[in-house]
């Protein structure tokens, strides 16, 4: 960062102070940062795959979705959201998560056990 001060030549009072500052990223950063923004508008919002792949017709067919898992933290958001749906003014509430516990071994089941995608599930 440099400043440079201007003074009135004849009063030899202070007019202006210009600073000029250096960027905070380096050209490489940016030229990151606009590779992945633009890499990232090509993907589908939904599954975060590259949209010329999976919107291409010669690939309809081609994906396979696997059985569901259950995010804990999810539940407990959506849980907590379904209990306040009537209230008379719902906007801008937030449900901040966090971990109280560990799960007992036997709450971690395998999502394809009995078809319902468990109650919670870690690999």
């Amino acid at each position: 960062m440099v400043t440079t001060y201007e003074y009135d030549e004849e009063s030899g009072r202070l007019v202006r102070a210009i600073t000029v500052r250096e960027s905070e990223w380096l050209e490489d950063d940016r030229e990151w940062a606009q590779a992945q923004e633009e890499e990232e508008r090509g993907k589908c919002p939904g599954c975060k795959l590259p949209l010329d792949e999976t919107t291409d017709p010669t690939n309809a067919g081609a994906y396979e979705a696997s059985h569901p898992i259950r995010c804990a933290a999810c539940a407990a958001r959506g849980n907590r959201q379904h209990e306040h749906r009537n209230d008379a003014d719902p906007h801008g509430l937030l449900y901040p998560v966090r971990k109280v516990g560990s799960a007992p071994l036997a709450a971690r089941t395998d999502p394809n056990a009995d078809g319902d995608g468990g109650d919670y599930y870690a690999e």
